[in-house]
């Protein structure tokens, strides 16, 4: 696997015919302990280094010494540089965890205390789902997936509705919003994923993987929480999902499990550098 941290330029080593090391050029890095092994073919060569606690280098046997000068120079302008941390995938299995964090806009009102949440043309006008989720502190690099389910409600879906799933990039830590006024102040997300598949009744629903809606969120903020906003998507009259709410019980209310891959803050050790 190759881990691609775009964020750390310029770290070629600029001599030799080792030439054009980036951190992406890797292929692959292993936490044995209180050391990293990394090894490249380079040149049709296999090379191993490792990194111990101490920053001190070992190599693999007929290694040349312009080969070890290389890596070596390599590795610590990569540490100089940033290049510390746990970058082992983690994951946050989020749910919606409070009554008001979830609800429904039905194009006048903001019902926060909906039971159920609707989605679609169940009434004169559309309707608009929102589920607010935090705990996200700390999410940062590549998000690798971000699998939305929602448990259907008594009805499940009347007729035929369909959805666009966005998330709010109004800022990194939106607040719920608590009038009508407040919930049509919310951007949609330039990505969104499109759902208007099976929905059933008293289950949790998968939903999709909405990874592309919450990289973007990564990538222009510092994000704690996040807003998940179900629009409806010209459902016909009488066509909606029925959504459970975390108001209907705490249990049912919507999931968001995101796995990604990040950088932390800076650590004064290479033995901080941690990976799969």
């Amino acid at each position: 696997m190759i881990y691609d941290l775009l964020d750390i330029n310029n770290l070629e080593d600029a001599d030799g015919p080792y030439r054009g090391f980036t951190i992406a050029a890797w292929d692959t890095l292993k936490d044995r302990g209180n050391q990293v092994g990394i090894e490249r073919e380079v040149n049709g060569r296999l090379i191993r280094a490792k990194i111990f606690n101490n920053f001190k280098m070992r190599y693999n046997v007929g290694e040349d010494s312009e080969a070890r000068g290389c890596i070596d120079r390599f590795l610590r302008r990569a540490y100089l540089k940033g290049f510390h941390g746990d970058l082992r995938g983690t994951t946050l299995n989020l749910q919606v965890s409070a009554d008001g964090d979830d609800g429904y806009d039905d194009g006048t009102t903001w019902n926060k205390f909906a039971t159920p949440i609707l989605v679609g043309h169940s009434g004169p006008v559309p309707a608009d789902g929102l589920l607010r989720f935090t705990g996200l502190t700390g999410i940062s690099g590549t998000v690798n997936s971000a699998d939305l389910s929602t448990h259907g409600a008594s009805g499940g879906k009347n007729g035929t509705p369909a959805m666009t799933i966005y998330c709010d990039d109004t800022s990194g830590s939106p607040a719920a919003p608590t009038n009508h006024s407040e919930f049509t102040s919310l951007t949609n997300s330039t990505a969104s994923l499109g759902f208007s598949g099976a929905y059933s009744p008293s289950v949790f629903n998968d939903i999709g993987d909405i990874k592309d809606i919450i990289q973007e969120l990564v990538d222009d903020y510092t994000v704690t929480a996040v807003i998940v906003l179900l629009r409806d998507n010209a459902s016909a009259g009488g066509n909606y999902f029925e959504v459970s709410d975390y108001g209907q019980s705490s249990a049912n209310a919507a999931k968001l499990d995101i796995d990604y891959t990040g950088v932390a803050p800076a650590g004064n050790r290479m033995k901080t550098l941690l990976v799969p």
